[in-house]
């Protein structure tokens, strides 16, 4: 298969951040894995759980290191009954976090964390919800989506990572964020509008979910769903734009799926692994299946996995010692019902990518998705995403009379609302994650 056509046009769609200090960042790449004598994955699995909280093994200390709303430098503080303004937002960590990565400044005690921010929900972000709306909360949203920069540093006293604040590299990039538009598109007829005849510069980042990192310091943020913000009359939609899910009434129409699965029904979904000859400059790599997921307990579902159950994995990660991290996100009207009855909340596992063996690290609280998984250099720091914890099965905005209606997380009973949050995961013993 050719890498071209595997990968498709999505790389085109990525927007590089430049973070500075490309000497120090250059670090955050690995140059080759690091090697480990014996078994990858040493942890003992955890069971399935379908409590309003983050679960980790005996051994591991899992806690909130930032949470939507809360300031990224010098800043405002969150409020409880969602009463910031729209200029408070643009200078807070932003709603439904995404992908991340780490960037070191100092190694494994300082550095850098950019995590993407997807979406948001009205019935959280305002006090009324959708109701009323006016100029203001269409400013606060649009404030809400983008990238969030902080700066952290490890407390060797404490032994705990805290957000450095002030900061002079704590920066939000928002859905109006000025972004210069680089490369051989620039300029191109195409993309020049009346804002901005020159086609050279474009206002802001939206439904920011995957990302990357290149080998000189910068940041890959993708856009995803484009297709919500958009909408045509039937008669004059071209076929690219059919594809894409452009719908004649505003909202996320999805795009067709191919039917081409390793199996019927595949309603648990799968992994693959690619290898090349020698690198990936070559055009063309062979493939396989590296997991068919489901409960391999149950052959009707035709798992493959050896080790503990999971479906929809939706998000991969490899560490530098190899160690392959999965998260899922089952959907909130399929979680812990129908097929995926008894596979409880969303949950990251480690993989062995060498034997095949996976085991459950984490499971998330209620009605969250699992996104975003980086590690520090040593890798004895894992951060991990937690998105849309307490969202409604029937894919609503939050009941904004009742926002606590399904989950509490992560502030319980002092909390007003279920906010996504940057969990910062440490072994106890001061060891690797996954070891």
């Amino acid at each position: 298969m050719s890498r071209r056509g595997f990968l498709g046009s999505g790389l085109a769609a990525a927007a590089a951040l430049s973070l500075g200090g490309v000497s120090a960042l250059l670090k955050a790449v690995p140059a080759s894995a690091n090697t480990i004598a014996g078994p990858l994955v040493r942890f003992q699995g955890i069971p399935m759980s379908d409590a309003d909280t983050v679960v980790v093994p005996p051994g591991y200390t899992a806690e909130v290191l930032i949470a939507w709303g809360d300031p990224v430098s010098n800043g405002p503080a969150f409020a409880q009954d969602a009463s910031n303004s729209a200029a408070d937002q643009a200078l807070q960590w932003g709603s439904h976090s995404d992908g991340l990565v780490y960037f070191p400044i100092d190694g494994s005690r300082r550095g850098l964390l950019v995590e993407n921010n997807e979406y948001t929900d009205d019935g959280l972000l305002f006090p009324d919800g959708a109701a009323n709306w006016n100029e203001e909360k269409t400013n606060k949203s649009i404030n809400a989506h983008g990238v969030s920069i902080i700066e952290i540093r490890r407390d060797l006293k404490e032994r705990r990572w805290r957000v450095v604040r002030p900061s002079k590299y704590a920066r939000r990039i928002t859905g109006q964020t000025p972004i210069k538009i680089g490369g051989p598109a620039a300029g191109d007829p195409r993309l020049c509008t009346s804002d901005d005849p020159t086609g050279k510069l474009v206002l802001g980042t939206l439904n920011n979910c995957a990302m990357g990192f290149t080998p000189w310091g910068t940041y890959l943020t993708c856009e995803e769903n484009f297709n919500g913000f958009f909408q045509k009359t039937l008669a004059n939609r071209t076929s690219l734009e059919l594809r894409y899910g452009i719908s004649t009434t505003a909202g996320s129409a999805r795009p067709p799926v191919d039917a081409v699965n390793p199996r019927v029904n595949n309603v648990y979904g799968h992994i693959i692994t690619w290898k090349y000859d020698k690198d990936w400059t070559e055009p063309d790599f062979e493939w396989d299946i590296f997991a068919l997921c489901g409960d391999p307990a149950v052959p009707a579902h035709g798992s493959t996995i050896v080790g503990d159950k999971f479906g929809s994995p939706d998000g991969i990660y490899v560490a530098p010692s190899s160690r392959l991290w999965i998260q899922t996100d089952v959907s909130a009207s399929t979680i812990n019902t129908g097929d995926y009855a008894g596979f409880g909340n969303n949950q990251m596992l480690c993989a062995d990518p060498a034997t095949g063996e996976i085991r459950r690290l984490l499971v998330g609280p209620k009605l969250c998705e699992i996104t975003g998984v980086t590690v520090t250099p040593d890798e004895k720091t894992m951060f991990v995403g937690i998105q849309h914890p307490g969202e409604s099965p029937d894919d609503s905005p939050t009941n904004p009379a009742n926002p606590k209606g399904l989950s509490s997380w992560p502030d319980g009973d002092a909390g007003g609302r279920p906010r996504s949050s940057c969990i910062v995961i440490t072994k106890d013993d001061g060891g690797e994650i996954g070891s």
